[in-house]
């Protein structure tokens, strides 16, 4: 036997090699010969065109590095849903040759820079404003509004367009590192963005013939303003008269908006929770580590006569010196030996789990066998012990695994929420990492997955060490129970209970307005101070305030109320466009009204008029035409607009491979 398959072994391979070739072409790469590439399965069609697994992920990578770099720009294209939205939108641009190269994208960079302006003046607003922050970002049009009034401001402007252009491009290197990718990847990217930003404004810009009588029309509801004089009182001034709600109280107020997300109208309260994440870690103190390393005398000396070139000294000058370096050699010592012995510890509770990506798949034996911190404080601190000799203590351990910690206030946890972490090419804060967490970001590939203990330590302040693990994690969502928002409830009672008085109130403050002014009635909230609690001044009246139906061109976004700025307006035309105001008038020039969405109210006085003119027209022509085009197409838009993802599947011929079968309906 053996002599006939030496005598015919080239035909006996050359019949294998076409048994291979023929089972190739049948089955694909991904038969149990050739074993497969999931990355290469064929899962979605665009007009005809095969869309790979790897493609896909790709776009969701790479929409999520703009996100990282540029969430401000992004928000130009109305409504982006997920990476297959954004590469269907980049495959139109290409399509129209629209999109360009990586240099494109790179030579954009300046440019792009000066368009972040009104990025920059809106995060300055929502500082200056954060008690309103739920409001703001409810409400895009009016934060929008309030960030163009700083763009109005010359030296803001100057001073803003340098630190621009600086930040931008500090930030394309973060952003390279810590999504993994080269910079020519980075440029390649924003090429694409730059095309789609073509594509759309080439639509949402396009221009439209507007008559006089109907400009003039919409510029009086646009720009035509009233000036007043207000002041704003707001519930949580007289927070300490209101009385501790009951429970029952506490259980309707949270069943009512356990399913509704701050901001919302009429009061911008609710309960839905962004997204968080349960924790647990523990603390390496470079401190207690210095504390517990005893220096040998004799090795103080030898390393100072060893090194007498650095220590030029007589050794009574320079032992201080020559101590501290010993020990921060030791402290090195044993916080790199915990690192290593800690990692070693992980890899062998997870050896045996199956690998996908760059995390591991738990099985149901997980939950009994899982590493908690605890147990790998003492452990690994008794192995650091016995491998340098030093008198480590035990790690402080911290377990929150009752309560839910935000990933928007993962940054003001004790210690652990200042830590940096660096993990290969990225790098970025404790709440940039924990917003990696693969049940959040798939594509993060940061290896940092829930109920899996985290290897990579972060760097806290003064030297310190964190290691911690995701025990559990929610996206947006409803709370698990009334204990996670107990407090905010019982807050927003007492608001709403001041709120109200104050709102009943409102005919004596008008009252008092208008017979002694609105510094009296700011006076009324003027209490002083007693003993150790310090005391509340009087609220300031805030001067020529300007008013339009559609906006209040100030930076205070409690003046964004659609039924005051209407009372507002009602009361000009009443009292007259050329109408001075004088003592005699205040009665007829005041007004009060309640402002939900701020749980507040005001109390305003007409100022010196501010009709339209002929010369406002011509200055803001141009702009009114512009603003009148966008507002059309946007309420004639919707849900057909062009970019929008059910427009685009239309239009390009998307199918989803993957996409689950519809049941077939049973027989009749």
């Amino acid at each position: 036997m053996v002599k006939v398959i030496r005598k015919y072994r080239k035909w006996a391979m050359g019949i294998f090699g076409v048994v291979l070739i023929v089972t190739f072409l049948f089955t694909g790469a991904g038969n149990s010969l050739m074993g497969g590439d999931p990355m290469k399965v064929t899962v979605a069609e665009v007009g005809g065109q095969k869309i790979k697994r790897k493609r896909l992920l790709e776009s969701e990578r790479e929409l999520e590095t703009l996100k990282s770099l540029v969430p401000d720009i992004l928000g130009a294209i109305p409504d982006l849903k997920s990476g297959v939205h954004w590469m269907l939108l980049v495959h139109e641009a290409d399509k129209a040759g629209l999109v360009g190269e990586a240099g494109d994208g790179e030579a954009w960079t300046e440019e792009l820079a000066q368009a972040r302006l009104l990025y920059y003046a809106e995060n300055e607003v929502m500082t200056e404003y954060a008690s309103l922050a739920d409001l703001l970002r409810n409400n895009p049009q009016l934060l929008r509004n309030l960030a163009l009034q700083k763009l109005n401001n010359s030296q803001w402007l100057f001073s803003t367009t340098t630190r621009a252009a600086d930040d931008l491009r500090a930030n394309k290197d973060l952003v390279c590192r810590r999504m993994g990718i080269a910079p020519e990847e980075l440029n390649l990217a924003l090429a694409r963005l730059r095309g789609v930003l073509r594509l759309v404004t080439s639509y949402t810009g396009a221009s439209a013939r507007v008559s006089d009588a109907y400009l003039i029309h919409h510029a009086r509801r646009l720009v035509e303003p009233a000036t007043i004089d207000a002041i704003i009182i707001e519930a949580d001034r007289i927070l300490d008269e209101a009385p501790t709600p009951s429970d029952a109280e506490i259980t309707a107020q949270y069943e009512a908006l356990r399913s509704v997300t701050p901001g919302t109208p009429p009061h911008g309260l609710g309960y839905i929770q962004p997204r968080r994440v349960k924790l647990e870690w523990m603390r390496l103190s470079r401190e207690a580590i210095s504390k517990a390393i005893e220096l040998d005398p004799v090795a103080v000396q030898k390393h100072y006569l060893q090194n007498r070139a650095k220590f030029v000294g007589e050794f009574a000058a320079e032992r201080a010196a020559v101590e501290a370096e010993l020990k921060d050699a030791r402290i090195k010592t044993v916080l790199d030996q915990f690192d290593a012995i800690y990692k070693a510890r992980i890899k062998a509770a997870t050896r045996r789990l199956p690998v996908e990506g760059n995390v591991r798949t738990l099985d149901a034996t997980w939950a009994a066998s899982q590493p908690r911190m605890e147990g790998l404080a003492a452990d690994v601190a008794q192995a650091v012990r016995e491998a340098t000799g030093v008198n480590m203590p035990l790690p402080e351990v911290r377990v929150a695994s009752n309560s839910w910690t935000r990933l928007d206030r993962a940054g003001s946890l004790e210690g652990i929420g200042a830590a940096q972490f660096s993990s290969g090419t990225r790098a970025g804060s404790f709440p940039e990492l924990l917003s990696g967490l693969h049940e959040f970001m798939p594509t993060a590939n940061l290896g940092l997955q829930s109920r899996v203990p985290f290897d990579t330590m972060v760097a806290g302040r003064e030297g310190d060490r964190y290691y911690f693990c995701v025990l559990d994690w929610r996206e947006q969502s409803s709370p698990d129970s009334l204990d996670e928002v107990r407090d905010d409830v019982v807050t927003d009672l007492k608001r709403l209970w001041a709120y109200r008085k104050l709102a009943a109130d409102l005919p004596k403050f008008e009252a008092l307005a208008s017979t002694s002014g609105l510094e009296a009635v700011g006076k009324l909230f003027e209490t002083p101070a007693q003993g150790t609690i310090p005391g509340k001044p009087a609220i300031d009246v805030q001067k020529n305030v300007r008013i339009t139906r559609t906006v209040a061109t100030t930076q205070d976004p409690r003046f964004q109320d659609d039924a005051f700025r209407a009372k507002v307006m009602d009361l000009a035309a009443k009292v007259g466009w050329t109408t001075a105001p004088t003592p005699e008038n205040a009665a007829q020039r005041t007004l009060s009204a309640e402002l939900p969405a701020g749980l507040s109210v005001v109390v305003c006085q007409l100022s010196y008029p501010t009709p339209l003119t002929e010369e406002t027209m011509r200055i803001l022509r141009n702009e009114l035409i512009r603003e009148l085009t966008v507002e059309e197409m946007r309420r004639t838009g919707g849900a057909d607009s062009p970019f929008s993802f059910e427009s685009l599947k239309a239009r390009t011929g998307f199918k989803d491979l993957e996409a689950p079968k519809a049941a077939p309906a049973p027989a009749a």
